[in-house]
């Protein structure tokens, strides 16, 4: 088979791939537009955002509630001042706070994409490619981030931040001053909601494992700037942003919902749990190759091994009283990445398979992503 017919039938096969996509992103894209100009509240929790944001904005925010009436102060402040600035150019706050959760789910997607692009065995264009798409894809059909994204909620923030900050650490062998950015970006996700650290527990750790003199450092400045910001909150509020944040807000674990919260975040996401499957296993085969031939083992594949089996256990969270499937939205995250790699890669196989001169054996690994995607 000549490059050129070869070249046709991928472009055909990735055409058809899309056209089968696009009912269900066109779906999510509608929903994303209706909720973000739908004039009153898709959860009863927004109210209670805004009111938050407002209440911190005027300067009585995180105060006592030894008086009626009161609120609870849930989470830090990152995600109420980056709406209240948004809002200060003339968006309605309601939308102001929309946005910027849906641009925050965008920004975590294209981190996704980016991950599972480095994470692929080789880098021909085609792969490539249709890592980043699939990817963007996967991240947006999860059932939590098809439901929380466009809400006023702290939860995407917090992915973002978190997501970019273990971007920063896979990237930091061509450029090791990024790993300070991450400290940053790790601090913000934690100033957005307080338990966001998984992304951060997976980032030290690899670097602790791989490249220990960029590990400490890193770790310090990490923990420096949150005892900052916890000083800052503390004398702000006369230490009740401390109460509110530690002691408040303590909910007690019910593992009886456990369970029914993580299969109504799964209940329709059977397909992309599979090419995660996959595509774990795809990462898992190669490092254990890498380790026969005597390779050292890279910083991306390291880093979202960890975060994957980090990010699994922290799906206890989802246990305590009054939680959602929000839990869910970073592990769909590195799932996604998986899942790309696992569409990517069987893409590959099919390729290389024309490559081959085997052109009856490439509709059998074409054929998989088609019936995922259907």
């Amino acid at each position: 088979m000549t490059q050129r017919a070869r070249t046709l039938i991928e472009a055909g096969y990735l055409v058809l791939l899309a056209a089968i996509v696009a009912v269900p992103i066109a779906g999510v894209v509608q929903w994303f537009n209706a909720a973000l100009t739908f004039a009153y509240s898709l959860d009863y929790n927004e109210g209670i955002v805004w009111k938050q944001m407002t209440e911190i904005v005027a300067g009585r925010g995180y105060a006592p509630i030894d008086g009626f009436p009161a609120i609870v102060f849930h989470y830090p402040p990152v995600f109420h001042l980056a709406v209240a600035a948004l809002a200060q150019t003339g968006l309605d706050p309601l939308v102001a706070e929309r946005v910027v959760s849906l641009a925050s789910t965008a920004g975590s997607a294209l981190i996704v994409g980016d991950l599972a692009r480095r994470l692929l065995l080789e880098s021909r264009r085609l792969t490539a490619g249709t890592a980043v798409i699939a990817a963007i894809v996967v991240t947006l059909l999860y059932e939590a981030v098809h439901t929380w994204a466009p809400q006023m909620r702290v939860d995407a923030i917090a992915c973002f931040f978190a997501l970019a900050g273990l971007w920063c650490v896979t990237k930091s062998d061509q450029r090791p001053a990024l790993v300070y950015l991450a400290a940053d970006l790790f601090t913000l996700s934690v100033f957005s909601k307080q338990v966001s650290i998984v992304a951060a527990a997976a980032s030290f750790g690899a670097l602790l494992l791989l490249r220990q003199r960029r590990a400490v450092p890193a770790i310090a400045v990490t923990v420096l700037l949150g005892l900052a910001g916890l000083g800052v909150l503390a004398w702000l509020t006369q230490g009740e942003a401390l109460r509110h944040l530690f002691l408040h807000n303590i909910n007690r674990l019910d593992m009886a919902q456990l369970f029914p919260n993580f299969e109504a975040s799964l209940s329709s996401d059977e397909p992309l749990l599979l090419a995660g499957a996959i595509g774990y296993s795809v990462v898992l085969v190669d490092a254990w190759r890498k380790h026969r031939r005597g390779s050292a083992p890279d910083l991306p594949s390291v880093t979202m091994v960890l975060f994957m089996r980090i990010a699994t256990l922290s799906l206890v969270m989802s246990a305590k009283s009054g939680s959602s499937t929000s839990y869910c939205m970073q592990w769909d995250a590195g799932m996604a990445v998986f899942g790309a790699v696992g569409v990517a890669s069987l893409v590959q196989a099919a390729s290389r398979q024309l490559a081959n001169g085997l052109p009856l054996r490439a509709p059998g690994w074409a054929a998989i992503p088609l019936a995922l995607a259907s």
